[in-house]
């Protein structure tokens, strides 16, 4: 009897034991949890701040790309309104010389003598001219030519060619080849303006008289109108022209934004 009772107790001991061990398990097993589902809230935390940086951050180039959609295409509108307005000074500034030329021509005077009242003085006749405006030449000769298709593949000494011609005094221009012909010996006033489409080289032009430069072109490589004026003496049967001179492909833009005009302001 006694053997059992020690036994039962000794049992009980072991019971006793193990049952705290037990406790002691759930219990880390519990904190064990706990700092899971602590971590668990903390990473859900950090990838609801990440996934709401990387919306604004979405936003933020969103709007951004759309800025700059808009300042590209205010940039196109600018260019454009750019590209008028040079057109426009061009138109001004060809209307202001040839008007001035014109005023010009209507105010050269030439002295020729006359005879006046004799005036006596210390034995000597005095005499004085009078100015009298210069005569227009008997031959009228003026051009304007306009081109309107685009030239291509232009190479160097080739001709810029003036397809529409609007106005043909004296039948001096010749739109094939793009030359002017004198029909009257005399002093000419000539002008040119040429638009050069974008390349990746520069354009480089010249008016020509009888193959000798008289004064040169150039354009950037990017769409650009330019235009030169010269005075020259022209003898009956020699050419004008206007030319490539450096580089081959050039390209002139039709479409009536390059012309070539000239006219005689007195006759030699």
């Amino acid at each position: 009897m006694m053997a059992s009772l020690q036994l039962l107790f000794i049992f009980a001991i072991f019971y006793v034991a193990n049952g705290n061990d037990v406790v002691t398990r759930l219990e880390l097993l519990e904190k064990q949890l706990e700092e899971v589902l602590k971590r668990e809230v903390h990473t859900l935390r950090e990838n609801e701040k990440q996934d709401k940086a990387l919306h604004d951050m979405k936003t933020v180039v969103q709007e951004l790309e759309a800025t700059v959609a808009r300042q590209q295409s205010h940039i196109v509108e600018l260019q454009a309104t750019v590209n008028q307005q040079a057109d426009i000074i061009a138109a001004l500034e060809s209307e202001r010389v040839h008007t001035e030329l014109s005023e010009a021509f209507q105010d050269i005077t030439q002295v020729k003598d006359k005879p006046e009242p004799d005036v006596t003085s210390g034995g000597k006749k005095a005499r004085s001219g009078i100015v009298s405006r210069r005569q227009p030449p008997e031959m009228l000769v003026a051009f304007t030519a306009v081109k309107t298709a685009t030239q291509s593949g232009i190479g160097i000494k080739q001709n810029i060619i003036f397809e529409n011609v609007i106005l043909n005094q004296g039948n001096g221009f010749h739109s094939q080849h793009g030359v002017f012909i004198a029909p009257q010996a005399g002093i000419y006033l000539f002008t040119a303006s040429l638009l050069h489409e974008a390349q990746s080289f520069a354009m480089h032009a010249a008016i020509v008289h009888n193959g000798i430069m008289v004064a040169k072109f150039h354009g950037y490589n990017e769409w650009e109108q330019f235009s030169q004026t010269v005075i020259i003496s022209v003898n009956v049967g020699e050419e004008v022209y206007v030319r490539n001179i450096a580089v081959n492909n050039e390209i002139i833009h039709g479409d009536s934004y390059s012309t070539f005009s000239g006219f005689l302001l007195w006759q030699l």
